[in-house]
């Protein structure tokens, strides 16, 4: 019984943090809406710090992150989304992804 207490302990303690963990890697991203000024949403999800996906006219963009001078950059092989901060106000910019640069402008957004 001695020996066995000891087992069940660590066997549980085992098993929660194992569960803990399953829970985190399953949580949804949070979406966050951007009103742009042409009257367009952009609905964005960051579901790791790698990785953002964009709606844009009904259409979803997975995007990769990329160097930035400034900010968080995110492309693919169309699109480049841009944003500096975190939280309410926050700047979102995208663009079109020309020549394996930042091209022409498309949408400059707020976080509302």
């Amino acid at each position: 019984m001695r020996v066995f207490l000891p087992l069940l302990l660590i066997q549980s303690i085992f098993l929660v943090a194992c569960g803990s963990s399953s829970l985190t890697s399953e949580m949804p991203a949070k979406v966050y809406s951007y009103q742009c000024e042409s009257g367009e949403v952009i609905e964005a999800s960051y579901p790791s710090t790698e990785l953002a996906i964009i709606e844009y006219k009904g259409k979803q963009h997975q995007m990769s992150i990329s160097v930035a001078a400034s900010g968080s950059r995110y492309v693919n092989n169309d699109l480049v989304w841009w944003t500096k901060g975190q939280g309410k106000g926050v700047a979102g910019t995208l663009f079109l992804h020309q020549n394996n640069q930042t091209g022409d402008l498309l949408e400059t957004c707020i976080t509302e």
